[in-house]
């Protein structure tokens, strides 16, 4: 078997294969006589019949499966021997005889790039630092305690955020209609659990009160019969209740705490301060690493393999389907988010491939490696965001996921070192700065 490379632009490569002509041969003679034993051919019992009869029959099938096993093989063969790092499926541009009738195989695919990074130090970076507040840790404890919030009855009109528990019946065209009526239903006004218009009219009621409630259903509402329609409800209400937050007590910060073990309220709170700290930080690494990403992204031209933009393009849909699968009910407002970002995939996937090449090229010039003590530490902290044992979390963790976590070590490992080459100016910044930002990167996304 011959082998021979020529390089393509976008990090592609032609290999072309020529067999010799006996080792087809050699392999068309396997199919015929293959074919030949369970043969059945008029006047002649299965596998009885003459080779040249056979091959009369079947030569057309015995070639071809000859052919396309040789083309496996010589693929297969070829990518092996030249220890070609394919990204890509070979796609065959030729397959022919040539004039010593050996079998040429031609096939074209994408490559692993080599990157040799030029520039990746001596950068102008910006960053952030969030000098956490007391009014941030209070914000914070207040959000943990009305997760246990409980509702009591209340003697007074109701409010929006209340919860009422009421009887309703609904009228369309002066007549009930199907579904329309429930007692003792509950509802906290604001939700939206109900069709627009409703909820507000039940501001002002309390206990013991009764009140026709008019609006109209949608257009687009689900029941034809319905759609656009006005309609009176009448409401009796039996309860007004609100949401009770209780005080930070030292016995209430051991029971939340659980595992982290705090002595009283204000060890919480210092708890809750070191948790927006860490998570300040992260925030601001990530930004630097982004100015990092697009400085070495300029100063680093390279080919990048369509496949591996595709499959990377791919990855952040999935991810992205994942957690608005997870956070969105409304099948309408799910789709929106997919079109407002749809464009971006590629985009987006191109630079994190050329991103992650350039990191480990780097870290190969700089010969940075993960030891099994920087796996572990990223491990366990990957356990303490999701809430979870280091123990559980390596039981979950396979050899794929595990070569994963050591890649981002080595990416973390030379952003650290880029960092540390380059000039880095300090920016203080504000909540109101982060929040103006994020509106400022959603309205982008959404452009």
């Amino acid at each position: 078997m011959k082998v021979e490379l020529k390089d393509l632009e976008n990090s592609s490569k032609e290999v072309t294969v020529t067999i010799a002509g006996s080792v087809m041969d050699a392999a068309f003679d396997k199919e015929i006589k293959k074919i030949a034993q369970k043969a059945k051919i008029k006047g002649f019992r299965p596998g009885k019949a003459p080779m040249a009869v056979v091959k009369q029959e079947y030569g057309g099938m015995a070639m071809n499966n000859a052919s396309e096993k040789i083309m496996q093989d010589a693929v297969t063969g070829s990518i092996k021997s030249e220890e070609i790092n394919i990204v890509s499926r070979p796609e065959i541009t030729n397959l022919q005889r040539n004039d010593s009738n050996d079998l040429v195989v031609t096939y074209q695919v994408e490559v692993f790039p080599e990157v040799t990074p030029k520039t990746y130090q001596g950068f102008e970076l910006e960053r952030e630092n969030y000098m956490v507040t007391d009014k941030d840790v209070e914000e914070a404890v207040g959000r943990i305690l009305e997760q246990r919030a409980e509702l009591q009855a209340v003697e007074r009109e109701a409010r929006d955020g209340d919860t009422l528990i009421f009887d309703f019946k609904g009228r369309v065209d002066g007549e009930y209609f199907e579904g329309g009526s429930a007692e003792r239903f509950k509802l906290a006004i604001g939700s939206g659990q109900f069709i627009p218009g409703f909820e507000p009219q039940l501001v002002g009621l309390k206990a013991g009160d009764e009140k026709e409630i008019e609006v109209n259903f949608p257009d687009d509402y689900h029941a034809d019969n319905l759609k656009g329609k006005p309609a009176v409800f009448e409401v009796k209400v039996h309860e007004v209740s609100e949401n009770t937050t209780p005080p930070l007590t030292d016995e209430l910060a051991k029971e939340i705490s659980k595992d982290e073990e705090v002595a009283d309220a204000d060890e919480f709170r210092q708890r809750i301060r070191r948790d927006i700290e860490e998570y300040m930080e992260q925030q601001s690494k990530g930004k630097l690493r982004e100015q990092i990403a697009e400085k070495l992204i300029e100063a680093n031209d390279f080919d990048v393999p369509k496949a591996m933009i595709e499959d990377q393009a791919r990855r952040i849909t999935s991810n992205l389907l994942m957690q608005y699968m997870q956070n969105i009910s409304d099948e309408k407002q799910f789709q929106e988010h997919l079109d407002a970002l749809s464009p971006n995939y590629a985009e987006m996937a191109e630079k994190q491939v050329r991103t992650s090449l350039l990191l480990h090229a780097i870290a190969k010039a700089l010969n940075i490696e993960a030891n099994e003590e920087d796996v572990e530490a990223a491990i366990a902290r990957e356990a303490k965001n999701a809430g979870t044992s280091v123990e559980d979390l390596k039981k979950r963790i396979n050899d794929q996921a595990r070569d994963g976590i050591e890649a981002s070590v080595i990416e973390d490992k030379v952003i650290d070192h880029i960092i540390a080459n380059s000039q880095v100016a300090e920016k203080t910044v504000t909540k109101e700065d982060m929040e103006r930002q994020r509106e400022e990167t959603e309205s982008e996304q959404g452009a």
